[in-house]
């Protein structure tokens, strides 16, 4: 699902036009941004990072009444720069 969503309102898009090296031709249309947050979801039940049974980016019903989870950032300011 989540691939499906960046394709479709990414990559498909018409009104984005990219330089050569990939980065955006000025004055070229739209520019899309998408960030990402790196860090663990943790089970609040047990204060633990929640293990789930995935190898791929996942959406994850968090308006399940059993399902209480916090996200726990393991980004820092260093790691921020570093890109």
């Amino acid at each position: 699902m989540v691939c499906d969503f960046l394709f479709q309102h990414v990559v498909m898009r018409d009104d984005i036009a990219t330089a050569p090296t990939g980065s955006a031709a000025p004055g070229s249309g739209a520019i899309i941004e998408v960030e990402g947050k790196l860090g663990r979801l943790i089970d609040m039940e047990r204060g633990e990072r929640l293990h789930l049974p995935l190898f791929t980016e996942s959406i994850i019903n968090r308006d399940h009444p059993r399902f209480r989870t916090s996200f726990e950032s393991s980004m820092t300011l260093v790691s921020l720069h570093s890109y």
